[in-house]
């Protein structure tokens, strides 16, 4: 259950971001393909 609500959470933060900052959509994006590589290593 608390596991449930910190992802919520952490959704809500990002939905909240995304209008604010449109114009870093691609660093967002190289973030996480740097988030994937170590994930894959």
């Amino acid at each position: 259950m608390y596991f449930c609500i910190i992802i919520k959470n952490t959704i809500i933060l990002l939905y909240v971001r995304r209008p604010k900052k449109t114009t870093r959509i691609k660093g967002s994006q190289q973030v996480r393909k740097n988030t994937d590589e170590k994930r894959k290593l």
